[in-house]
């Protein structure tokens, strides 16, 4: 999971994205050396009913988040189950908190959002269509679930249009993207996500799209959506990055200016951090151990910490002595030119990134690879751009 900058996501969303839904593979890739440091785990607490009150279901998601905190742990069978069971114990927890009256609006929301996330991967549109129709029969309907329920609907008709190879369905719901992004702040809001899905369907639709919505939301009298829009230029900037050239800049914690064109020829992983980044921290061994065996082939990092606190970031350097060199946003930004502007490019707004660990690698052509480099991926990718390494 990526820690998102500038929101915090609930504890239940955190646990089901990180460990349900991470791939195999990528727990393969760091097997447990210490065999009697294997943890259990009690499966039992993944059988949930469905008739018991909402204290249970604080409760059994309370259990089951303790029980997790041993993932390092567990060895690959355990994962297995664990990613068999967990997301239907998560259908019942998520639809039952989504209605607790003790929690606030937004945890409910994200409830929902989880619920009918997992509903729509097991039953598809229909059962979400029918959810929706009978919210807006209600005399009084929840707007929130309405908007959850359109949300999740419109992705899984997205998914099933590419699916079918449907090009006529996708562009159709690429003109209502359009338009209800341009219409509705909560659709506004979701549309770069969109635009990537169209993008992962078909480029050259994801891209105008982009383009469209940008257009469109930059007229808007509507404040929330007018910003929206000029949030996803750096979002269309960095959905195309593969294949194309990095803008990369700034100044280092000694105040020095970072030499991108000293990296040309070799392959490079550009790593959007912060030291408070919990997600970051558990690839940080990853990163020692590749950059470890593939540097002297031509392998480096650099990093661009989004940190205010410099205090902060100076400390983390000077402990972790990692062997690359770290940019900081902050002083980067406080640096000025002539006129009294930002002398450095913002790079995390330039390329609409706001979350993190993010990790890009670039090749020795200085064009980007893949955007989205993490666990085993990362050697993944260096073992096929330096085949002679063993």
């Amino acid at each position: 999971m990526r820690v998102i900058v500038n929101t915090l996501s609930c504890a239940a969303l955190a646990l089901i994205v990180c460990f349900a839904c991470q791939s195999p593979s990528t727990r393969a890739a760091e097997p447990q050396e210490d065999q009697a440091a294997k943890a259990e785990f009690d499966f039992e607490l993944l059988n949930v009913p469905d008739d018991k009150d909402v204290a249970f279901y604080r409760e059994r998601l309370e259990d089951i988040q303790k029980a997790l905190s041993e993932r390092d742990k567990f060895d690959e069978e355990t994962w297995n189950r664990i990613d068999a069971g967990l997301p239907d114990a998560y259908l019942v927890i998520s639809g039952r908190l989504s209605e607790d009256p003790e929690a606030s609006p937004d945890e409910r929301a994200e409830h929902f959002e989880m619920h009918t996330s997992l509903l729509a991967r097991k039953l598809g549109v229909e059962t979400l269509s029918k959810m929706l129709d009978e919210e807006k029969a209600k005399s009084e309907p929840d707007e929130m679930r309405v908007d959850v329920l359109s949300i999740k609907l419109f992705a899984t008709k997205i998914g099933d249009a590419n699916d079918k190879k449907d090009a006529q369905a996708l562009r159709a719901l690429a003109d209502e993207l359009v338009e209800r992004a341009t219409t509705s702040r909560r659709f506004a809001m979701e549309a770069s996500s969109f635009c990537e899905l169209f993008l992962d369907c078909d480029r050259e639709l994801g891209l105008e799209t982009f383009d469209r919505i940008i257009e469109k939301a930059s007229k808007s009298e509507d404040e929330t959506i007018k910003r929206v829009g000029e949030s996803m230029v750096g979002k269309k900037r960095f959905a195309s990055l593969v294949g194309e050239e990095m803008v990369f800049e700034g100044l280092d914690l000694e105040g020095k200016e970072i030499d991108w064109n000293s990296y040309r020829g070799k392959v490079v992983l550009v790593d959007f951090f912060a030291t408070w980044c919990g997600p970051y921290m558990g690839e940080v061994p990853n990163l020692l151990k590749n950059f470890e065996k593939y540097h002297e082939a031509g392998f480096d990092i650099v990093s661009y910490s989004v940190d205010r606190d410099l205090a902060a970031l100076r400390n983390y350097e000077t402990k972790s002595k990692h062997p690359w060199k770290t940019v900081s946003r902050q002083l980067s930004m406080e640096e000025k030119n002539d006129k009294g502007e930002p002398k450095y490019t913002n790079l995390s707004v330039y390329y609409g990134i706001n979350a993190i660990p993010q990790m890009i690698l670039v090749g020795k052509d200085g064009k980007v690879i893949e955007t989205d480099v993490r666990g085993a991926r990362l050697g993944e990718l260096l073992k096929e751009q330096f085949p002679d390494v063993k």
